[in-house]
């Protein structure tokens, strides 16, 4: 783990988390993040491996499977679960392929809405919202996140762990366009090699 500021873009980066038994998490400085009000920008890659089970890319050690951003046992749908429970949007895509590298970007873009990148491109994204548990169609998000952890989520003895390996984990303090999420993607291609 690191810190970086660079131009005042990233909160901190960390470099590499494998966690398959959820014990290797990587504890970061707890934080709440205002998701309707502040743009912010989350984005990592992710070598995927299925489990049985809902796996924890960034969560809160105080909460169960609120507070977090986590990828369905499929590698169907890329969640994020506020701190109210039942407030969350999610992205669905094509299932990812086991032991292929995916570079994803969450940017809140400030007003509730988010923007789920797969590979650089929102391209294949169908994204959904609930703020109340109702099932009903809602076009935002408007509640916060707090984060403390990297790999797990479920509280202090995790349950939703992650199974997959990340890299480039990093949180920026602005919302991202679409030239600069592209920008990432493409200088993260090579050292993230599929075959």
């Amino acid at each position: 783990q690191r810190a970086t500021n660079s131009l005042n873009l990233s909160e901190f980066t960390i470099d590499s988390v494998h966690t398959p038994d959820g014990t290797s998490k990587v504890s970061i400085p707890v934080k709440t993040y205002d998701i309707d009000g502040s743009a912010i920008t989350f984005s990592f890659w992710i070598k995927w491996n299925p489990s049985g089970t809902y796996q924890t890319i960034f969560g809160y050690s105080g909460q169960g499977y609120r507070s977090s951003i986590m990828m369905n046992s499929a590698g169907t749908t890329l969640k994020v679960e506020g701190d109210t429970n039942n407030y969350w949007s999610q992205a669905a895509f094509t299932a990812l392929t086991q032991d292929e590298w995916y570079y994803f970007t969450i940017v809140c873009n400030g007003d509730g809405t988010l923007t789920f990148y797969k590979d650089g491109s929102v391209s294949g994204m169908t994204v959904t919202y609930d703020k109340d548990g109702s099932g009903a169609t809602e076009t935002a998000i408007d509640v916060d996140i707090t984060l403390d952890q990297i790999g797990a989520g479920g509280g202090n003895t995790p349950t939703y762990v992650l199974d997959s390996q990340l890299d480039d984990v990093l949180i920026y303090e602005k919302a991202l366009d679409v030239k600069e999420v592209l920008r990432n993607y493409n200088a993260g291609k090579r050292s993230h090699r599929n075959g």
